[in-house]
C-alpha cells in the first residue's frame, strides 16, 4: 500500500473485526475474471462516487416564492450566502426550481458543494437562518433520501438500538488486549476508506479491519479504546467489538466535535450551531449522553466566536462562526 494513500491518523488500543470489503484477490478467487474484476470495481466506484455526490449537496427549503422579474436576484442571492460556507460545484451550482406554468419559484433551492464536509458545515450554519418570513431549513440529499426511505409504521424488527438485557449479548469491548504479542492499534483515512492496523514496530503493517465510507467525515477513538466513533451528517455512531458491531446511535445533526468523559461514560457531542439560530428552552448546540443507554441528559447552548478567517465584511453579510472545543472539563471519576 502506497504511503501517499494514508491521511488522517489517529492511535488508541483497539479490536479488529471482519466484514472486510471486497478486494480484487477475494473477486478474482470468487472465479471473476479480469474483465468482470474491472467492470464491478468500476460498479464500486460510481456507487461511491454518487453516494458522496448526495452527501454534498444541500436542500433548502422555505426558499421565498418570488415571480420571475425577480428570479435572477433571488438566486444571485443565495449565491453569495452559501458561496461563504464552501467552494460551490460550477456550473449551476445553486439550483431555484420554478412552476413551468407560472414561472414562480416552488420555495425550495439545491446548492451543491465540492465536498461533503462543506455541505455538511453549511446545513449547520444556515438551518434556521432567517430569510424572508420563514426561516431556512437545510438538510443534504443524501440525508433527506434516507429519511423518504424509512417505512411509513414503526416495525419491532426494524429497531436496531436496544440495551442488551442479557450480559452473553455484550461484546467484549477489551478483545484487543488479547492479542498474542501485545500490540497496540491505530485508524487512518485516506479518502473514501477507513482503516485500522495493528502497530507493530518490527514487523510490516497487518490490517486488521477496514471498510468503504465507513464514515461522512471524520473517526475518533474513545479514551481507553472501548469505541470507535464515526462522524454523519445525522449523528455518532460507536463501533466495537471483536466483529466491529455497531452498538450505538447518537442523533444530533452536523456534530462537529465530540468528548467522551474519562471512563467513557457521557459523551459529549457539538454541533457549533450559532446560538442565535439555536432554540434557548431546549438548546441543541451541544448534548451530553450518556453512553450505555444512548439517553440524552441535557443540552446547551454552544460558545462560538466569530471567525475572522473570512476577512472583512459589508454590513449586509452574515458573520460566520467557529465554535470553542472542548468547553467542558471532566472529573477524573465521571462524576462531575
Amino acid at each position: 500500500r502506497s504511503p501517499q494513500r494514508v491521511s488522517r491518523c489517529s492511535g488508541s488500543n483497539q479490536v479488529a473485526g471482519a466484514m472486510v470489503p471486497q478486494t480484487d484477490g477475494a473477486r478474482a478467487s470468487a472465479g471473476m475474471s479480469e474483465l468482470e474484476t474491472f467492470e464491478s470495481r468500476l460498479e464500486d466506484e460510481r456507487a461511491n462516487s454518487l453516494q458522496a455526490a448526495k452527501h454534498a449537496v444541500v436542500v433548502v427549503q422555505n426558499v421565498p416564492v418570488v415571480e420571475e422579474q425577480r428570479y435572477a436576484k433571488l438566486r444571485d442571492t443565495l449565491t453569495k450566502l452559501f458561496f461563504k460556507l464552501g467552494a460551490l460545484r460550477e456550473p449551476a451550482a445553486v439550483t431555484v426550481p420554478q412552476d413551468p406554468a407560472t414561472k414562480k419559484t416552488i420555495g425550495v433551492a439545491f446548492v451543491a458543494y465540492m465536498y461533503p464536509e462543506e455541505a455538511s458545515r453549511a446545513v449547520a450554519k444556515m438551518h434556521g437562518y432567517k430569510f424572508g418570513r420563514d426561516p431556512l431549513t437545510c438538510h443534504t440529499l443524501a440525508e433527506i433520501e434516507r429519511v423518504a426511505g424509512l417505512a411509513p409504521e414503526f416495525r419491532e424488527e426494524d429497531f436496531q438500538d436496544r440495551i442488551p438485557t442479557d450480559a452473553s449479548m455484550v461484546p467484549n469491548l477489551t478483545q484487543w488486549m488479547l492479542d498474542s504479542r501485545g500490540r497496540n492499534q491505530y485508524a487512518c483515512m485516506a479518502a473514501e476508506e477507513a482503516e485500522i492496523f495493528w502497530f507493530d514496530p518490527i514487523s510490516s503493517f497487518e490490517l486488521a479491519h477496514g471498510r468503504m465510507r465507513w464514515t461522512d467525515s471524520f473517526i475518533q477513538w474513545s479514551p481507553r479504546g472501548s469505541y470507535l466513533a464515526t462522524f454523519h451528517p445525522q449523528g455518532i455512531a460507536l463501533w466495537g467489538g471483536p466483529n466491529w458491531a455497531q452498538l450505538m446511535r447518537f442523533p444530533h445533526a452536523q456534530v462537529k466535535h465530540i468528548d467522551f468523559s474519562p471512563n467513557e461514560k457521557y459523551l459529549v457531542t457539538s454541533s457549533g450551531l450559532n446560538p442565535a439560530h439555536d432554540n434557548g428552552q431546549d438548546p441543541t448546540g451541544i448534548i451530553v449522553w450518556e453512553v450505555a443507554t444512548c439517553k440524552r441528559l441535557r443540552g446547551f447552548l454552544a460558545q462560538v466566536f466569530e471567525s475572522k478567517i473570512a476577512g472583512p465584511r459589508s454590513k449586509e453579510e452574515t458573520p460566520e462562526f467557529d465554535a470553542m472545543w472542548p468547553v467542558f472539563k471532566w472529573s477524573h471519576d465521571d462524576k462531575f
